[in-house]
């Protein structure tokens, strides 16, 4: 088995263990008295941490263009579940989202419509975890960006007030300049908590499904779940 197998084979692991040993403990949705629900805050950024370690295992074994590539033609519905994630109201996804490039000194609004712009989004989502370029925090955008410090693209300003839940999440090449120079080639992710957490789990889910294995449950309905755990079998995953 080679190593990007192997680590996808231990990236699909982690995520089925995470599910199984939080299947019964979470609330993921609460009612309200007032009718609808709300998605407690805990199991949000909890859900989203333990996803986010599983997405960098799985970039690792990716990440070339080559791989990626094929994955992207292999597996449309998990790539299109990050595409939702930054396409306003989406699926009845999150009012703010976006993705944004740097193209000079300013930032284009970018849909990941393509292999490259996707390829683009992962690596900013992998690289803003890693390097801890975002933070949990529901603040205003000025405020956010000042918890990071940076400084606040105008682009990605409005509407510049709290209690949205939005989360920022940044990359940019530090050997070619600092955030927003000319040639740092600084991108962001803007999204709602929640749909970063919900994205990462349809993403996840649908990548790690293969003929024959059962389907993974809805994350926002997930009571009881039994997964059939078996191994990838190599002729399944692109080496």
């Amino acid at each position: 088995m080679n190593v990007a197998v192997s680590i996808l084979v231990d990236a699909r692991e982690m995520f089925d263990q995470y599910l199984r040993a939080t299947d019964e403990s979470f609330v993921r949705t609460k009612p309200l008295s007032t009718g609808g629900y709300e998605y407690p805050e805990a199991t949000v950024q909890a859900d989203c941490a333990a996803f986010a370690m599983v997405f960098t295992c799985l970039w690792r074994a990716i990440r070339s263009s080559e791989v990626f590539r094929a994955y992207y033609a292999l597996k449309p519905l998990a790539f299109s579940a990050l595409a939702n994630m930054v396409t306003p109201d989406a699926y009845a996804g999150p009012p703010y989202a976006g993705f944004w490039v740097q193209k000079g000194v300013n930032l284009v609004p970018t849909s990941p419509k393509t292999e490259i712009e996707m390829r683009k989004l992962c690596r900013t989502l992998r690289n803003g975890f890693c390097h801890f370029n975002f933070r949990y925090i529901n603040v205003a955008p000025r405020n956010y960006f000042q918890q990071l410090a940076l400084s606040l693209p105008g682009e990605v300003i409005d509407p510049d007030f709290a209690d949205n839940y939005r989360i920022f999440i940044c990359d940019w090449d530090a050997t070619e300049g600092g955030f927003m120079e000319a040639k740092s080639d600084t991108r962001i992710i803007e999204t709602q908590f929640a749909s970063l957490r919900y994205s990462l789990f349809r993403f996840l889910a649908s990548f790690f499904t293969e003929p024959g294995r059962l389907p993974y449950k809805d994350i926002l309905t997930l009571v009881r779940q039994v997964f059939v755990v078996r191994r990838f079998r190599t002729r399944e995953l692109i080496s």
